[in-house]
């Protein structure tokens, strides 16, 4: 396990926990990554997409904000509940997913 420092402080502050709010309030409390895949959710979890170790300048940035859920959470970030870290994603590489049309 790491060692707790001063960005995990961060999301002890109030002005984390505004930010906060004000994103799972845009987003509607529902996962973004979910709704990509045309599927609705609900997401409690709001998530920085380019992670705050890899830029902390971003923390508080609302458009690197979006609000996921839990198991996306996870999905995310496999090392938190014991799996391997996940491998990084290529910059302007775009998701595909199944959709549910064929079935």
């Amino acid at each position: 396990m790491r060692q707790r420092d001063e960005i995990d402080r961060l999301y002890s502050t109030d002005r984390w926990k505004k930010t906060r709010l004000i994103v799972l309030k845009r987003d509607n409390y529902i996962c973004q990554e979910c709704l990509r895949r045309d599927l609705v959710e609900p997401g409690n979890v709001v998530h920085h997409k380019v992670e705050a170790r890899e830029n902390i300048e971003l923390f508080f940035d609302l458009d690197n904000l979006e609000t996921i859920s839990i198991t996306c959470h996870n999905k995310e970030h496999p090392e938190r509940s014991g799996g391997r870290k996940k491998k990084k994603e290529k910059k302007g590489v775009v998701k595909f997913f199944a959709n549910n049309e064929l079935r």
